[in-house]
């Protein structure tokens, strides 16, 4: 069953070519054909009265050589053996010509009945006669609409295997491959409950895909058998005894394919029905998490390039080239937003005096305090050396400045605790009121920060018209 083929009538027709030329063949040898064991046994029968009449003739003329009557049956017996030999010659070609045409006749029935069973018509069989070429032509006919019903399901299982992997190869994203794996399932799997369960190897699963009702309660890839084993699981009311624990209902008929990424199961694919599912449900889900599989590992591959291309090493924040790409996009989306630019006061003295080794802790301690104080929506970002940024969108001035004196605070008590005490200048500037590029408003930022170190450092400036005309 090639379903890479064209599943039209006339293909179908084409693969019983060869059985028509052969009845065909057939059909123009059975004209000359003889039955060879009817023509010996007529042919011994016809000689055996000849040889017969012969030997009554001669014994009656050794007998009786003066009677005419000797030479008289001998001469009979010749003229009847004779006529019955062409005779019974006549009548067997006359019986062979007619089983000739019966043949053929059938042979037409056969040819047409196999072209009417090679584009799927209805076969009428009452002409045929035999009534075994009747039941064997019904049931081939039979087998031959199974067969067809069978390729139409492999090419709709083709169609969709090739239309869901052209979906996912233009999925950029892991959270587009999640929303095709959901649109997909309500094509492919008619169920009635749909999840997909990833394990970003924390704590909890996270449940990225969930349509209808939850089928189970795992709470943790580690107890969940499929992500275990790392094998398709079929859960069904009357399977036995090795039904997972954690699902919620004992009548749920339940399957669980493992969606492997570089040999790891990372997700799982989990639908689940109130009544028992196709017979193809279980290899349905298992294409399903292979073609999700094969992407996810793409998708997530590109992703952490990206990350690793958009993070420090040291700290862990935004390096310099992913606030640029967050700034460019809210500058494009022309939402307002703050920028607050932080530099570490004294750090090279501190730096020379401790080792650096003491400076990259304090750099990490910064760190961590401006991951404390942001928000989800908010980018802390480490552009360079001990300069940090702190991009904060739909933010105005006076937020902005109680975040840089919430980091003040936050950074004294931090600082103190781990015995290193050490203080931070702080500079704000808001597109609000104006609109400022992104280099000029970081530009903005940077002149207050000077200000703010000026005037003593350890406190928070916020860009304003007297720190413009002390740079004018």
């Amino acid at each position: 069953r090639d379903v890479a083929c064209d599943w039209s009538s006339d293909v179908c027709s084409s693969d019983l070519d060869p059985m028509r030329r052969l009845l065909q063949q057939w059909e123009r040898l059975s004209r000359y054909s003889l039955n060879t064991r009817q023509v010996l046994l007529q042919l011994g029968w016809m000689c055996g009265l000849v040889t017969l009449g012969a030997v009554i003739s001669a014994v009656t003329l050794i007998l009786h050589p003066e009677q005419l009557l000797a030479s008289a049956v001998l001469f009979m017996s010749g003229c009847l053996g004779l006529a019955m030999f062409w005779g019974g010659w006549i009548l067997l070609m006359w019986t062979e010509v007619r089983r000739g045409r019966t043949s053929r006749k059938r042979s037409e029935h056969v040819i047409t009945a196999i072209d009417a069973i090679a584009i799927g018509g209805v076969l009428d069989c009452e002409e045929l006669g035999n009534p075994e070429m009747q039941g064997a032509l019904q049931r081939l006919s039979g087998e031959h609409q199974k067969l067809l019903r069978t390729l139409e399901v492999e090419r709709m299982r083709s169609s969709f295997a090739q239309d869901l992997a052209e979906a996912l190869d233009i999925a950029d994203t892991a959270r587009e491959v999640y929303e095709i794996a959901r649109r997909a399932a309500d094509v492919r799997l008619n169920s009635d409950n749909f999840h997909l369960i990833v394990d970003h190897g924390e704590t909890a699963l996270d449940w990225e895909v969930s349509t209808g009702e939850r089928a189970c309660a795992c709470p943790s890839a580690k107890r969940c058998p499929a992500l275990r084993k790392g094998r398709l699981m079929n859960f069904s009311p009357g399977g036995g005894l090795a039904r997972c624990s954690q699902l919620l209902q004992g009548d749920t008929h339940a399957i669980c394919a493992p969606v492997a990424v570089a040999g790891k199961s990372l997700a799982i694919v989990q639908a689940n029905w109130h009544e028992a599912p196709s017979k193809d449900a279980e290899e349905a889900c298992n294409a399903m998490a292979h073609a999700l599989g094969t992407r996810l590992g793409v998708v997530l591959s590109l992703e952490e390039r990206e990350q690793q291309a958009n993070t420090d090493a040291l700290t862990g924040l935004a390096n310099r080239r992913g606030m640029q790409n967050l700034l460019s996009d809210l500058d494009e989306a022309s939402n307002p937003y703050a920028v607050v630019a932080c530099d570490l006061d004294h750090f090279k003295k501190l730096n020379d005096s401790f080792g650096h080794e003491v400076g990259d802790r304090c750099l990490c301690l910064f760190a961590q305090v401006l991951q404390e104080v942001c928000r989800a929506s908010d980018l802390a970002c480490r552009p360079g050396g001990e300069e940090f940024t702190l991009v904060l969108p739909h933010a105005d001035q006076d937020a902005a400045i109680q975040v840089g004196e919430r980091i003040r605070a936050r950074l004294l008590h931090a600082s103190h605790a781990a015995g290193r005490p050490f203080t931070v200048s702080i500079g704000v500037a808001t597109t609000v009121g104006g609109t400022q590029s992104p280099e000029g408003l970081l530009e903005m930022a940077d002149r207050a920060l000077y200000a703010a170190k000026e005037e003593g450092r350890d406190r928070v400036l916020a860009w304003s018209s007297d720190i413009a005309r002390l740079v004018a």
